[in-house]
């Protein structure tokens, strides 16, 4: 392993800080990454084949990914999961755009190892007339994680996760949430298959190299006023919703957040600032390289995946990462059900049970060093 020597405080203490992107940039991205597709012409339809083409090769090498390809190309993802009685679950209140209708809104949010699984599932984000999407009745919301350096200790670069289980999960590459990027703005897009390769792919929707205290927002199923400038798809919803469905986007995960100034005072953090977000996740190797944050944030559409290794689950014990099966007990499948029917009936879904633990582990013998070794069981 390159730099093993090194640590990955003295890695980022000696980077200075990699030029912010700009809207600019976002335009220069759409343009490279349409060269790369190849074809010619700026519609759709003229690029059809080439679009067929990546996709059905980017799926290919899903199969092919390792821990190991991963980690080593700066693209595992890692995710706490805590599984104590401090769990949080079920209803949240949540923030507001300025055009809300009340002050008061509400999403239910699914974080567990089985909400990953219903993540997974393409039929869940399905959005058709006469089908509509069970990502706001499920709260299958998109989550935050952090972006693994491949060259350094894993422990260095986390969270403490001494009460939690941890989920690993690949992120896509550069170049293929880019190229996603490009096409979705193409011209005679067509809204149903864009909404279908989306539940078919885990993105990025943002990225930052410390903590984006990302909240959830309520939308009101309107697009953002800056999808110009951000690639955010509630309007393909919208395009081909009919009267028989309700709004397909009541909240977004990832639309609010605070910045962190010179002096690191917090503040609310601007359309511009959320714009940059964006723009990292297309570029998401870029937050591995800030002097002052060892730890970032990045905000996770976790969907489809055809490797067979992940979603890959371990329990930390001080010295490696023990892969490991995690099984939800009796009462938290009770606690969560009752939840669920609450939220989908009546809107609520809120309750003061804490099943603790919530899940149980089971060790499979395999484990990840923290140096991020991949090593079988004997």
């Amino acid at each position: 392993m390159t730099g093993a020597q090194s640590s990955w405080k003295s890695f980022v203490e000696a980077k200075s800080e990699e030029a912010r992107p700009t809207p600019k940039q976002l335009a220069e991205l759409r343009v490279a990454a349409l060269q790369r597709l190849g074809g010619t012409g700026e519609t759709w339809q003229d690029r059809l084949a080439q679009i067929d083409q990546w996709w059905t090769q980017m799926k290919k090498d899903e199969q092919n990914v390792t821990w190991e390809s991963a980690f080593q190309a700066n693209r595992m993802t890692i995710r706490g999961i805590n599984i104590t009685r401090t769990a949080r679950y079920g209803r949240f209140e949540i923030g507001e755009q300025a055009n809300a209708e009340t002050n008061k809104k509400y999403a239910f949010l699914s974080r567990d190892p089985e909400s990953i699984a219903e993540r997974l599932n393409p039929d869940n984000f399905q959005h058709q007339p006469g089908k509509k999407s069970k990502k706001d009745i499920l709260g299958l919301h998109a989550l935050s994680a952090s972006l693994l350096h491949g060259d350094y200790s894993i422990n260095e670069q986390t969270k403490g996760y001494s009460d939690s289980i941890v989920l690993f999960f690949p992120a896509p590459s550069p170049e293929d949430m880019q190229i996603f990027d490009a096409i979705s703005h193409l011209p005679g897009a067509p809204p149903d298959r864009l909404i279908d390769m989306r539940a078919k792919m885990t993105r990025l929707e943002g990225a930052w190299h410390g903590d984006m205290h990302t909240t959830m927002t309520y939308t009101n199923g309107q697009p953002r006023a800056d999808k110009k400038v951000v690639s955010k798809v509630s309007h393909l919803y919208q395009e081909i919703t009919d009267e028989k469905l309700d709004r397909a986007i009541s909240v977004r995960y990832g639309l609010a957040g605070t910045w962190k100034d010179e002096t690191g005072a917090l503040y609310k953090a601007t359309e511009k600032e959320l714009a940059e977000r964006y723009l990292y996740a297309l570029q998401h190797p870029m937050i591995l390289n800030n002097p002052s944050e060892t730890v970032n944030e990045v905000v996770m559409s976790y969907r489809q995946h055809d490797s067979p290794v992940f979603p890959l689950y371990a329990r930390f014990d001080n010295e490696k990462f023990l892969i490991c099966k995690v099984t939800p007990t009796a009462q938290y499948r009770k606690v969560i059900s009752e939840l669920r029917r609450a939220w989908q009936s009546e809107g609520k879904g809120a309750t003061d049970q804490k099943p603790n633990p919530s899940h149980t582990w089971e060790a499979t013998g395999d484990h990840i060093t923290a140096h991020g070794e991949y090593v079988k069981a004997k």
